[in-house]
């Protein structure tokens, strides 16, 4: 009896033996349908993003772009690769892929640095960026690129625009695409409120690394609640000796804590990094003076700040 269940047995892990190999060709035939998939998608991608208008962006003195002709000053174009690492490690960290630049009010340089800032970032490569005006009260980066004719943002929220690539326009960066903001005149808190606004965003977290969403101040109007429930998080743009500090504290409480992802210091003087970096070096270089307390010139570079607010 032994001997016939072993042999029975045998029989059995015979017969079953070749169905390994058939689950193996199974998983590799899956594996290649998969991968091709993921290839004709890409595939299908580029053309789509291929066929967007083209831009050609403005070279003026009076609006400081980081473009390859523009007379920005290597300081500035320093500070905006730094902020460009750092958005990156916390991307990396957080897997962010949309970002809202706002402020606390209107005039604290949100729009130029949402737009200086997509343009460092579209400088790496395969890193494709798309910026977009969001601001349609004001329109200030679709005014800062030159006011572009055909449509927007506003037509794609009102659904007059189907295929978005027919609203993105690409630029001569081949990594920098720009969605203006468009012609809509009409309330456009209620534009954000519908639900082609998250179509819209699930589209454009598809085809880009990163997308910078140029939003209204965050206290005047009603748009930004709106816009950042769509996005990722909330990069905060404070002016330097004009933000005041209950402004700031009035407007962080209207965040969610874990959107909030950074404030960038802006508009701050060059007298005053000159005299950072020339204190940083000295820290180093020069010996500690007899009688100098630390914990003194902290309280009295705080005390200088508390006066700034």
């Amino acid at each position: 009896m032994s001997r016939y269940f072993n042999r029975s047995q045998r029989q059995m892990m015979d017969r079953a033996l070749p169905a390994a190999p058939s689950k193996q060709a199974d998983l590799n035939r899956v594996l290649e349908e998969v991968s091709q998939l993921g290839i004709a998608n890409e595939v299908k991608r580029a053309p789509v993003l291929s066929s967007c208008r083209k831009l050609r962006l403005p070279v003026s003195s009076d609006q400081p772009l980081l473009l390859a002709k523009s007379s920005v000053p290597e300081q500035a174009i320093e500070s905006y690769r730094a902020l460009r690492t750092r958005l990156m490690r916390i991307q990396a960290d957080l897997k962010l892929r949309s970002i809202v630049m706002s402020s606390a009010m209107a005039r604290e340089g949100k729009t130029l640095t949402s737009f200086n800032l997509a343009l460092s970032c579209s400088r790496m490569i395969n890193y494709r960026v798309l910026v977009i005006d969001a601001d349609l009260r004001t329109r200030g980066l679709s005014r800062l690129i030159g006011d572009p004719s055909g449509p927007g943002l506003s037509e794609v929220l009102t659904g007059k625009v189907v295929e978005y690539e027919d609203a993105v326009m690409g630029t001569e960066n081949h990594n920098l695409y720009i969605l203006s903001g468009g012609r809509h005149p009409g309330q456009t808190s209620e534009l954000f409120a519908g639900t082609k606004w998250k179509e819209f965003m699930n589209w454009a977290t598809g085809n880009f690394r990163l997308v910078i969403v140029d939003s209204p101040p965050i206290l005047p109007v009603a748009d930004f609640e709106e816009i950042v429930e769509c996005c990722d998080g909330v990069l905060m743009v404070v002016r330097a000796y004009q933000t005041r500090r209950e402004l700031l504290k009035k407007t962080t409480a209207r965040l969610e804590p874990k959107k909030l992802i950074g404030i960038i210091l802006n508009g701050l003087p060059p007298t005053d990094t000159a005299e950072y970096k020339d204190a940083y070096s000295k820290a180093y270089t020069a010996p500690p003076t007899v009688g100098d307390d630390p914990d003194q010139k902290t309280a009295q570079i705080a005390r200088q700040v508390e006066t700034v607010g």
